[in-house]
């Protein structure tokens, strides 16, 4: 709708960038898999983690056609990054945490670290955040993707846990965007 009051207001092209709504209808085949998934009784609640073939589908996509490995124990499907990014927070922050995060950032991030009760620092996406997180035990988020400034369409965000548990990161990876441009996607959980 605002891209459409703006171009009959006179500019020539305008682009919409809220909501990452998509501005393109529903592909047939997807609309198509869904209408067939109802018609076959899948309509119940899956289970948090997602369904075991999904997971499974999902381990061997990333084997294919990222070259690593894991279990379907080790997927966990969420409805969006907020919910993936809010829950890790909840599970590793505690009273008075500090947890970094790059700049610029998601306006969220924010009200996530005062829900589990933390406190944001925020750095600069160079080498003072690269010295923070090899010298920390906090939380870190990280993302590439800077829609709201719109510095890129590329997406990586992770939540990582305290480091001395065998002095590596828990990372939990959220990953969207994958096939939308054309350079190939970083991500550490493909490194």
């Amino acid at each position: 709708m605002w891209e459409r009051t703006l171009t009959v207001n006179g500019f020539s092209k305008a682009f919409a960038m809220t909501a990452e709504e998509p501005d393109f209808d529903t592909p047939s085949v997807i609309a198509e898999a869904g209408i067939n998934v109802i018609c076959e009784g899948h309509t119940r609640y899956t289970p948090n983690a997602g369904t075991f073939e999904l997971r499974k589908a999902i381990c061997h996509k990333l084997e294919e056609e990222n070259g690593i490995s894991y279990t379907p124990n080790q997927i966990l499907i969420s409805n969006g990054a907020k919910q993936s990014v809010l829950q890790g927070l909840l599970v590793v922050c505690s009273s008075g945490d500090e947890v970094i995060i790059a700049g610029p950032f998601y306006v969220s991030y924010f009200e996530m670290a005062r829900m589990a009760y933390a406190n944001l620092l925020v750095l600069d996406l160079d080498e003072t955040l690269v010295c923070a997180y090899k010298t920390s035990s906090l939380p870190v988020i990280l993302r590439s993707q800077a829609t709201e400034v719109g510095l890129s369409w590329f997406e990586l965000e992770c939540v990582s846990s305290n480091k001395e548990y065998d002095r590596k990161p828990k990372v939990n990876h959220v990953t969207v965007f994958e096939r939308q441009y054309s350079y190939e996607l970083f991500s550490i959980a493909f490194s």
